[in-house]
């Protein structure tokens, strides 16, 4: 079965109201009590959840690696996050599945992994490779070495 029939960047408004069903890890929890609020991250982007059962987010830590299935509605006009490709859209969660649970604190935060020691952003390089810059960086280095071989 599969986990994922989308990547977080590919949403848009021909989604609109389809069921989809999305992997990655937890960037961001935010909970108003009663209606959380998740960004999902995979390598091509971040998408919004939006989850309305406390008992789906209860033991949910950032960078846990989930699934989840729902409907891609359009976010209020309030809402929308213009620094995403998909940020007039989020998807309301019917089921959330846990992958692989994030279970000790992490070293540094992901998103801040530049500003932390190198020894310790080396020891930990699995978490510091989650780190869009980093991993853009890694992607072009690739690209002109393979333009270089050819």
């Amino acid at each position: 079965m599969a986990y994922r029939t989308h990547n977080c960047n590919e949403l848009t408004f021909d989604n609109l109201n389809q069921r989809v069903q999305l992997a990655g890890w937890v960037d961001t929890i935010r909970d108003h009590g009663g209606v959380a609020f998740i960004d999902l991250r995979d390598e091509y982007g971040v998408t919004q959840v939006v989850v309305n059962d406390d008992d789906l987010i209860n033991h949910l830590r950032k960078e846990s690696v989930i699934s989840v299935e729902g409907t891609v509605v359009k976010r209020d006009e309030e809402t929308v996050n213009p620094k995403i490709a998909t940020g007039e859209l989020e998807v309301k969660v019917d089921t959330l599945t846990v992958l692989n649970p994030c279970t000790e604190n992490l070293p540094f935060e992901i998103g801040e992994s530049k500003e932390t020691r190198e020894d310790v952003r080396l020891t930990y390089r699995f978490l510091d490779l989650r780190n869009k810059k980093v991993h853009d960086n890694i992607i072009f280095r690739s690209k002109v070495v393979s333009y270089l071989r050819e």
